[in-house]
C-alpha cells in the first residue's frame, strides 16, 4: 500500500511516539504495554507500509531517521490533540459535578474565600471543595505536583507551566504596642524596625527573603521572639509588649480594636500581591476555571491575614 492511502493507527502512532523518547524498542514496548515481539511486528509494518525507514538500529538503543523526525513532529501533535479533544469532553461531561481543590494561603482564606464560596456552591450544588492551608510556596508547590486545581498565594508567581493572576496588591506596615517609641513617627522604615525583637506570621524567613538582606545591608539582625499561625495571634502578642510585627496593611487593620499602634513601612519593596493560580494548559473541568473567574471578579473586597 502507498504512503498516501495509509491510514495511522492510533496505537502505533503512541507505540512509535514511546520508543522515539525512551530512544529503546524494549522501554516504548513497556510504556505501551505491549509485548517486544508484537511491538517490533507493529513498526516493521509501519515503515512498510510507509515506505520509509522510521529508526537507525544499534547496539545502544534506536534513533530516529530524517523520516522518522518528521513523523515524530506529526505524531506528537496528532497526539496532543486527542488528548486535548478528550480533555474537553471530559470538562463538559464534569462541568457541574467533580471535586474543587484549593491550596491556599491564611490570607485567600479568611479574605477571599469567604467573598466567593457562598455564590459558587450555589452555582454548582454537586461540586465538592476540598480547601487546605499552607504557606505561600508550598501552594505552588502543591499545584505543581497536580495536588490542587487553584493555588492562592501571596506572592508574585513567574514559573513556566502556572497562570497567574493578581486579586490585589497593598503594602505593609508595622504593628507596635500602644505607646511604643516609633508610635510617634509618621513613618517607619524596616531597618529600623529592626532594632526591636519580631513576631513573626508563619515563617517569615522563608516568605520575605528581602529581610535578612535589609538586615545585613543596615547592619543589624533579625530578631525573632516567636512565629505563629495567625495576624490575630501576631497583634495579641504585640499588644502585651512582647515584641513589634511586619503585617500586611489588610491584616493589620482588621485587629485594630486591640491595643496596638499601626504606622506605614515607607520601604518600596515592601509589597504584598495575592494571586490566584492555576495549571496550563487547561485541561481541568469547567467549574474550576469557574471558581478562579469569580476569584479574580473579586477584586480587594475583604481583608487578609498573612503570608
Amino acid at each position: 500500500m502507498s504512503s498516501s492511502g495509509y491510514r495511522f493507527d492510533l496505537v502505533d502512532l503512541r507505540l512509535f511516539v514511546n520508543i522515539a523518547e525512551a530512544k529503546s524498542l524494549s522501554r516504548g514496548s513497556e510504556r505501551s504495554n505491549i509485548s517486544l515481539a508484537a511491538a517490533s511486528t507493529r513498526i516493521k509494518n509501519l515503515e512498510l507500509n510507509l515506505d520509509a525507514q522510521l529508526f537507525e538500529r544499534t547496539s545502544r538503543g534506536v534513533s530516529l531517521t530524517e523520516a522518522g523526525e518528521t513523523l515524530a513532529r506529526h505524531a506528537r501533535a496528532v497526539l496532543q490533540q486527542l488528548d486535548l479533544l478528550n480533555a474537553e469532553f471530559r470538562q463538559q461531561a464534569d462541568r457541574t459535578k467533580g471535586k474543587l481543590r484549593i491550596a491556599a494561603n491564611i490570607s485567600a482564606i479568611s479574605s477571599v474565600i469567604p467573598n466567593v464560596i457562598s455564590g459558587y456552591l450555589r452555582a454548582y450544588p454537586d461540586v465538592q471543595i476540598e480547601m487546605k492551608r499552607y504557606l505561600s510556596v508550598d501552594c505552588l508547590k502543591t499545584l505543581r505536583e497536580g495536588l490542587a486545581d487553584v493555588a492562592l498565594v501571596a506572592m508574585r508567581v513567574h514559573e513556566p507551566g502556572i497562570e497567574s493572576f493578581q486579586i490585589r496588591a497593598e503594602r505593609y506596615v508595622i504593628v507596635m504596642p500602644q505607646g511604643h517609641p516609633l508610635e510617634a513617627r509618621d513613618g517607619v522604615t524596616f531597618a529600623e524596625s529592626l532594632d526591636y525583637d519580631h513576631i513573626g506570621i508563619g515563617d517569615s524567613a522563608i516568605q520575605h527573603p528581602h529581610y535578612a538582606r535589609v538586615a545585613r545591608e543596615a547592619g543589624k539582625v533579625m530578631r525573632y521572639r516567636i512565629h505563629v499561625g495567625s495576624s490575630a495571634e501576631v497583634c495579641r502578642l504585640v499588644a502585651d509588649g512582647n515584641g513589634v510585627a511586619v503585617l500586611p496593611s489588610s491584616a493589620a487593620a482588621h485587629h485594630g480594636d486591640m491595643p496596638i499602634s499601626i504606622r506605614p513601612l515607607t520601604d518600596t519593596w515592601l509589597q504584598r500581591e495575592l494571586q490566584v493560580c492555576v495549571q496550563t494548559p487547561h485541561t481541568r473541568p469547567k467549574f474550576v476555571y469557574d471558581f478562579v473567574d469569580l476569584v479574580r471578579a473579586s477584586g480587594d473586597e475583604g481583608h487578609g491575614e498573612g503570608a
